[in-house]
């Protein structure tokens, strides 16, 4: 699934829960953190990736304060964001669909 905006990605995760979420933190509506805030109300056990150009320590640490399971700096190499995910979902007991 995709979303074009904060506020359609928060719609989408109400009604199709996914295992992993990559989101980045400039969105319009609602950044990135906002998503990742509504994601942790929910109680959901979903990982979360934040991507950013905007990337600081203060960011990184709010967004694992709201239980990111990791923030990535763009640009990303595909490989690297492919391994980063199949390792966050492997830690879940998931697999990564090809």
């Amino acid at each position: 699934m995709q979303a074009s905006d904060g506020e359609q990605a928060t719609d989408l995760i109400t009604h199709h829960l996914p295992d992993l979420i990559i989101c980045d933190f400039r969105l319009p509506k609602k950044n990135g953190l906002e998503v990742l805030s509504y994601l942790h109300q929910l109680g959901q056990m979903t990982a979360f990736i934040l991507v950013t150009a905007y990337y600081s320590e203060e960011l990184v640490r709010e967004a694992e304060r709201q239980g990111a399971a990791a923030v990535l700096e763009k640009p990303i190499e595909l490989q690297f964001l492919r391994k980063q995910c199949t390792e966050i979902l492997r830690g879940l007991g998931r697999s990564l669909m090809a």
